[in-house]
């Protein structure tokens, strides 16, 4: 393998990550986060069976054990909703937010160098990889397209969902996948418990 050198994307990704982080933990209803956009909308289904056990299934693997999946799509107003019906979801029972086969070329560039270049907290068999608080990957990787998706999501309703941050993100193993290029590959993002607001807050 050639040498390989951290490129801009990836600190970048870092940088935004840190600064999502440090907003999501904290408690105050106003506070602006200037990478963070609103004219969102947030579409949510069950998935397909098929889908579903296959996911699940993984993280059993990885000892993630999940009872139920739901479809969650963070995306522009311009977007056309999905013709599946809503579920409700009980925001205490939020565990783990999968992105399943990240194929955006910004997220596989940088969670390959993620890979690369940061110390995971655990490493694995075929390229699984555990990030956690302070290290560069995880931050990273919530920094990156797709992860960013999952941090808007998080700060725009921190308070129905609990004031919950991440406590590590995980790369999902894959045998097919190698460290000679960005490939696309699964994440997971795993939440601390509910918070409760401070009352002085």
């Amino acid at each position: 393998m050639p040498h390989l050198v951290e490129c801009k994307d990836y600190q970048d990704a870092i940088k935004k990550g840190k600064e999502q982080c440090s907003f999501l933990e904290s408690f105050d209803r106003d506070v602006q986060c200037p990478d963070l956009e609103h004219g969102y909308r947030v579409n949510s289904a069950r998935l397909r069976f098929i889908v579903e056990d296959s996911i699940i299934k993984s993280f059993k693997k990885i000892d993630l054990h999940i009872s139920a999946l739901e479809y969650v799509d963070v995306s522009s107003k311009t977007k056309h909703k999905n013709d599946d019906a809503a579920q409700d979801v009980d925001p205490a029972q939020l565990h783990v937010i999968s992105h399943h086969a990240v194929v955006n070329p910004e997220s596989k560039s940088v969670i390959w160098q993620a890979a690369i270049f940061s110390k995971a907290i655990i490493k694995g068999e075929h390229q699984y990889c555990e990030f956690g608080p302070g290290n560069d990957g995880f931050y990273a990787i919530l920094g990156c397209t797709n992860g960013k998706s999952t941090m808007r999501m998080l700060r725009d309703h921190k308070e129905t969902l609990q004031y919950r941050t991440v406590e590590r993100v995980i790369l999902l193993p894959n045998v097919a996948v190698t460290v000679e290029e960005p490939e696309t590959r699964t994440f997971a993002i795993v939440l601390y418990e509910p918070r409760s607001r401070p009352a002085s807050s």
